[in-house]
Formats: structure tokens, sequence, C-alpha cells
């Protein structure tokens, strides 16, 4: 999508901090991860005083791995199209990085979560059962 002279893609939200490719990144990969753990949480079964900092890290850990598989599809990409507009090393390690942020504040967030339904629930946490 054109914006300006370039695409919204490469639009810099903080100028040479953030642009709105990093922004998706995080966001995006935050929700793959917490994805990750949806799909994980009750197959992996953390005793209850553990299933929050279990959850924590399924949700980084997803996030990493499925936004690091994605720079690699853009690499081969690089090397198979001749205009990709993914950028360089300075992107991947933006993206990557971005990848990072968003799993650890959805992971805080899916820990948050999963310890007040603990609580809710009426468990104490690391309570068994």
């Amino acid at each position: 999508m054109p914006v300006g002279t370039g695409t919204l893609y490469q639009w810099w939200l903080v100028q040479d901090v953030v642009r709105y490719d990093n922004l998706q990144h995080a966001v995006g990969f935050g929700v793959v991860g917490r994805a990750t753990w949806e799909a994980l949480g009750r197959r992996l079964a953390p005793p209850p005083g553990a299933r929050a900092a279990v959850a924590w890290w399924v949700v980084v850990l997803g996030a990493g791995a499925f936004g690091a598989l994605n720079e690699v599809v853009e690499w081969v990409l690089t090397l198979t199209l001749e205009t990709t507009r993914v950028g360089g090393y300075d992107n991947t390690a933006r993206d990557l990085l971005a990848n990072l942020v968003g799993g650890v504040l959805v992971g805080g967030a899916s820990a948050w979560e999963v310890r007040r339904g603990e609580r809710v629930a009426g468990r104490p946490p690391g309570a068994a059962g």
C-alpha cells in the first residue's frame, strides 16, 4: 500500500526507531505465540503453580520460532524474486526484535490471565489440582 513516496510496510512510526512493519511483527507474532500456547497448553499440562510461567515461555518461544521461520521465508523470497522490498540485515534484526517484544508482552498478558484464572477458580497459586 503506497504511503507518501514509499509503502506502508516501510513507513516510520517513530523516525529511525520503529517502522509500521515492526509494529505489525510485534502484534502479529505475539498473537501467533498466544495461539501456540492455546494449542499446546493442555497437552503440556503444567502443574497449576507453574502454568503462568510455562504460558509465558510458550508464548515467547512460539512468537520467536514462527517469527524466525517468517524471516527465512523472506530471505528465500529475496533470492528468488527480483523485487521484494523486504530489506536487508537491518530489517531482519528489527523484525526479530519486534517478534521478541511482541512475544514478551503477549506472554506477560497470557501469564497474568492464567494466574487470574487460577485465583478465580479458588486455587491459590501453587496448589495441586
